[in-house]
Order: structure tokens, then sequence, then C-alpha cells
């Protein structure tokens, strides 16, 4: 009895470990992505961690690590910054796909948690 429980709950725990890692693996994928995304195409203008270069302080580049910020602005409205641009910053739509708009607007959102 002891020896068939302990196969058991020894059984239990991979299948619940299973369920749990393709998530986590999808979840790195994605947050390696945004981050790629953010880097290659915001990154000259709002800087790697959010805080806005010279060139982007110039331009008028809000501070993504600003909580104040943050909370001033919803996920749609930065995806269409992104998309169409605002003030200075021109609209990303014709050079990022739908997917990799959504995937930078997600990762601006990280540099906010960043602080």
């Amino acid at each position: 009895m002891t020896r068939a429980l302990h196969t058991c709950i020894v059984i239990c725990l991979a299948l619940a470990g299973a369920l749990f890692c393709p998530a986590s693996l999808a979840e790195e994928k994605e947050k390696v992505d945004s981050e790629r995304i953010y880097n290659h195409n915001c990154a000259e203008c709002h800087g790697k961690f959010g805080n806005p270069t010279r060139r982007g302080m110039h331009l008028g580049a809000p501070d993504f690590t600003s909580r104040f910020w943050q909370v001033s602005i919803t996920d749609g409205q930065i995806v269409e910054s992104i998309k169409y641009g605002k003030n200075k910053m021109p609209g990303w739509r014709k050079e990022l796909t739908p997917e990799e708009i959504e995937a930078a607007a997600r990762w601006v959102r990280v540099l906010g948690r960043k602080r």
C-alpha cells in the first residue's frame, strides 16, 4: 500500500510539473520577444530601461519607469501610439506586425514595473 501511494504521488507531481512547464517556457519566450522588439525599435529614443535617451528627451519621449505616466495611460493608448505615432514619434504600423506592436506595448508595461 505504501509503495502504491508513493508511486501515485510521484506520478501526480510529475504530471503537475509538466502542466506548468510549457506555460513558463511560453511566457519566457514572449518576454524575450517583447524585449527584443522593444530594444530593436524603441530603445533608441525611449531607452533600454524605459528612461528616455538624450534624443528621446529632445523629442519629448515619456519616462516609462514613471509611476505617474504608467497610471495615466491605458494599454490601448500605448498600442495606438505605437501604431500611429504621437507628437514627434512616428507610427510603426507599416514596420511592425500587430503582434509585434502588442509585444512592444507589453514591454512598456514591464519597464514600468522594473523601477
